[in-house]
C-alpha cells in the first residue's frame, strides 16, 4: 500500500518510512535510505525516521550522516521535554 501512495506521486512521509523500512528488511539499504530520506524532508519532526535513519546509515557504512541523525534526534528529545515542562 505504501508502495502504491508512492507511485501515484502523493507526499505522505508515513509511506515513506514504511516503504524504506521494508526495504532496509530485504536488504536493499540504497533505496530504503532514499525512501526514510525523503520521509525526513517531508516530517523532519518525525523521531522514528530518524532513528530508522541512524541504523540504515550505520548498516551501510555512513558513519557520519548516522552521527548527524543522532545529533538531531537529541536535539528533537530536548526540545519535546522543554515543552512537557
Amino acid at each position: 500500500m505504501a508502495a502504491e501512495v508512492i507511485k501515484l506521486k502523493l507526499e505522505n512521509a508515513l509511506a515513506n518510512m514504511i516503504l524504506g523500512e521494508r526495504l532496509l528488511g530485504k536488504g536493499d539499504v540504497a533505496r530504503g535510505v532514499a525512501e526514510l530520506e525523503m520521509a525526513r524532508k517531508q516530517a523532519p519532526e518525525s523521531a522514528r525516521t530518524r532513528w530508522d535513519l541512524l541504523r540504515a546509515y550505520s548498516s551501510a557504512g555512513r558513519g557520519a550522516n548516522a552521527n548527524h541523525e543522532k545529533e538531531d534526534i537529541e536535539k528533537l528529545n530536548r526540545l519535546e521535554f522543554r515543552h512537557e515542562l
